[in-house]
């Protein structure tokens, strides 16, 4: 179907890992990709796509990821948004994406149960 049009066509649909990316675009032959929520997920995806990051993490290398994610977030959040209830709710529905991480999952659903940013970020460190 690509083929038929000369406009490039970008494929997308709950890409969340390099695998899925890479079969969607052999599959589809499009342009690229769009994603959303796997970027979300993983920052580092689209570099993992293109092979500039591993594709398979240690703990440590995705705890390290982690860190420097919800410390980077976290900061900027509270640059942009009035309060730390503002800062904490945006921040919980990042983490809540990241449910199903393969290292901290448990972790992660303790984290996203706290009322209060600094014992979010408390708990958060734990991951680090």
């Amino acid at each position: 179907m690509v083929a038929a049009t000369h406009i490039p066509v970008i494929a997308n649909g709950d890409v969340t890992t390099v695998a899925e990316g890479k079969d969607i675009l052999a599959k589809t032959e499009a342009a690229g990709l769009m994603i959303g929520r796997g970027a979300i997920r993983d920052p580092l995806l689209f570099k993992r796509l293109r092979g500039e990051a591993p594709q398979n993490l240690t703990r440590d290398e995705r705890s390290a990821e982690l860190c420097y994610y919800i410390t980077e977030l976290t900061g900027r959040y509270r640059d942009i948004f009035s309060g730390d209830v503002q800062v904490l709710n945006k921040m919980k529905a990042i983490l809540s994406m990241l449910r199903e991480d393969e290292f901290f999952a448990g972790e992660i659903k303790k984290i996203l149960r706290t009322n209060n940013l600094d014992r979010f970020l408390s708990l958060s460190k734990k991951l680090y």
